[in-house]
């Protein structure tokens, strides 16, 4: 009911801007979820605009969704009646209102690009698995014109996770890092938290339950972490998060897995937030020790990407695969489909892979 106070309230200013004057109880007997739409849209980016013309340039069905292209603008219309004549209210996204995530191939590594609806951009990793890593990763930013990061998520302090991370500040815009506050004592360590230093930025420590976004529609959680000083195991500090884009849901594992009552997935579990997932980015490159049975039933994944590299040991290892199966999800891999992108409206999924 706050986002539909915030809809007539928006309604009512334009009404008093000069296009013409109703009463917002016209509107009566909407269903409540065509106006969380609409004010979903102007939250993205959109336009309004108040009219009584005759035609209809988009439709709504009747779970308040649009259905209508107008010109390559996607619309939304509602309909009253007023004592005189129908009444619409037009809504247009300005911007593309899809998400985009990029698995990119860089063998048995992580960096994972995506383009939020709210027109930002994150990563979540940098890291480094072979010699071509950063060309892959510079080659995909540059082919979408990406320009600047508006959040860094570092998952944890391994090489194949961060070490491409003094790149990405060199190259690129980044705003915001993001972390578990773990630390180690190696050189990669040092140069990584000093590159960031010399950039001007800080490392934020989240921390589990935190919503690094938190938007109508669109949000952002920390469903695993932990914070340990000169940690001998980065692994099971990795930051794990659940992105949701309205009916969709993204679950991003880094390292986390089960091998320990202190690893990620049992964190995950004990955290109160639901795991259930459409998409799972498959913790630790499906080693035998991660994607646990208890944890994959909480999450039940339609979709789970593994990134691996050709002659990896045990990554993934058969019996991850397995569990993996036995929910139902349609596997992914790097060193077999290069790089993976993921497209959602928020409703739907499109999975389509570079081989």
């Amino acid at each position: 009911m706050r986002r539909l106070g915030l809809f007539l309230l928006l309604l009512s200013c334009l009404i008093l801007a000069g296009c013409g004057e109703r009463n917002v109880d016209e509107f009566k007997g909407v269903p409540d979820n065509i106006h969380l739409e609409i004010y979903e849209t102007i939250r993205f980016g959109g336009f309004v605009s108040y009219t009584s013309e005759d035609t209809l340039v988009a439709s709504v069905d009747v779970d308040g969704r649009i259905t209508g292209i107008n010109n390559g603008v996607t619309t939304i219309t509602i309909e009253g009646t007023s004592s005189s004549k129908n009444i619409k209210v037009t809504v247009g996204t300005g911007t593309s209102r899809e998400l985009i995530i990029d698995i990119i191939d860089i063998g048995q590594g992580d960096a994972i690009l995506i383009q939020l609806p709210n027109g930002e951009t994150m990563m979540i990793d940098c890291g480094k698995a072979r010699s071509d890593s950063w060309a892959k990763i510079s080659e995909t930013l540059i082919r979408y014109q990406i320009t600047k990061i508006d959040h860094l998520i570092i998952t944890h302090n391994h090489e194949d996770h961060y070490s491409l991370v003094p790149d990405l500040l060199e190259n690129y815009v980044v705003v915001s890092i993001y972390g578990s506050g773990s630390t180690r004592t190696n050189i990669m360590y040092l140069e990584i938290t000093q590159a960031i230093a010399d950039a001007g930025l800080v490392i934020y420590t989240v921390e589990v339950g935190d919503k690094i976004i938190d938007e109508a529609g669109l949000v952002l959680q920390v469903v695993a972490t932990q914070n340990i000083k000169e940690e001998t195991n980065p692994n099971i500090s990795s930051v794990c998060v659940k992105l949701t884009y309205l009916e969709k849901s993204f679950l991003f594992m880094g390292d986390a897995g089960f091998a320990s009552s202190k690893d990620g997935e049992y964190t995950a579990l004990n955290s109160g937030i639901s795991l259930d997932s459409d998409f799972l980015k498959v913790g630790h490159h499906g080693s035998d020790e991660a994607s646990g049975t208890a944890f994959l039933n909480a999450v039940t994944p339609t979709y789970a990407v593994i990134t691996t590299a050709p002659g990896s040991t045990n990554h993934p290892h058969i019996d991850a695969l397995t569990r993996l199966n036995a929910v139902g999800a349609t596997i992914y891999q790097s060193k077999d489909n290069g790089t993976i992108t993921l497209t959602s409206d928020g409703y739907t999924i499109v999975v389509s892979t570079e081989k």
